[in-house]
């Protein structure tokens, strides 16, 4: 079984938080975008450089200054793993809920990795290009790559 590439985007772990999610997050609506994912596919994750606040136990929790870059990247090691999440959001002077499903869980590998710029290029996107609306289908947050530019992406 031929194995598939992707490249999606995370926004920066809370304040506080340590670990990364090992997790593919897509939106309910955008799951369709990753179909055909499969255990044994890899995913290169790329961290905003911010995020928008989200409501947890009654508390507004807030993002941490991102890395523009790839983060981490991995393997998948299950699809769908678990019930989709609903969650509130703060961003630009107004509340928002959106369903979040945790689509794929990935076995990591925490290696630095191409920076925005660089994935812009690698990817054929302009130089200033911040990756909002990033996917395909677009607002995605997630597309399939190439194998070449999978390894190019993993690379600091």
């Amino acid at each position: 079984m031929a194995r598939r590439y992707w490249f999606t985007v995370h926004w920066p772990r809370q304040v506080g938080e340590e670990d990364w999610s090992p997790y593919v997050w897509l939106q309910e609506d955008k799951v369709d975008a990753a179909r055909g994912m499969a255990k044994g596919d890899y995913v290169a994750v790329y961290e905003y450089d911010d995020g928008p606040s989200e409501l947890l136990d009654g508390e507004w929790r807030h993002r941490q200054e991102g890395d523009q870059a790839v983060i981490f990247h991995g393997r998948v090691v299950k699809t769908h793993p678990r019930a989709s999440e609903d969650r509130v959001f703060w961003r630009y002077g107004r509340e928002y809920p959106m369903t979040w499903i945790p689509y794929a869980k990935l076995k990591i590998t925490r290696k630095p990795g191409a920076s925005r710029e660089t994935v812009n290029r690698i990817l054929g996107y302009a130089d200033r290009y911040t990756l909002r609306g990033f996917g395909r289908p677009k607002y995605s947050g997630i597309r399939e790559v190439t194998r070449e530019q999978y390894w190019l992406l993993i690379r600091p």
